[in-house]
């Protein structure tokens, strides 16, 4: 009997575990890299302040087909997202925001652009 409740044990948490691998196989993370607006002019002189870019993630969800861009900060940022051809098949003025993707595969370009900077990553779907 102890074997029996051991065994369905040790099976129960296999399941759970395979489970839990799924849900985070459904989300790929899209790397962004980040670049800052109108800093053409140097300044030479001794007072200068550190650029700081905000924490924005961008994850696809492969069941949803949608982009999903979350922020901790409360960032005036557009989101863009174009295909291939260099249509415009998604945009949110917010930078929390969910943005549902065609069902066609290809390679998709996401610019997320703020006041004084601009995000650019790839997906590949």
């Amino acid at each position: 009997m102890k074997k029996m409740i051991l065994f369905f044990s040790a099976m129960l948490f296999l399941v759970l575990s395979v489970s839990a691998e799924k849900k985070e196989e459904e989300k790929k993370p899209v790397y962004m890299e980040y670049h800052q607006i109108g800093h053409g002019d140097f300044n030479t002189g001794n007072n200068r302040t550190l650029f700081e870019f905000p924490s924005i993630d961008v994850v696809y969800n492969y069941v949803l087909n949608a982009i999903q861009v979350s922020s901790d900060a409360a960032n005036d940022a557009e989101v863009f997202v174009y295909d291939n051809s260099g249509t415009m098949v998604g945009y949110v003025s917010s930078s929390n925001a969910a943005i549902q993707l065609p069902s066609s595969s290809g390679i998709y370009t996401i610019y997320i652009a703020g006041t004084d900077w601009y995000a650019l990553g790839y997906l590949n779907k």
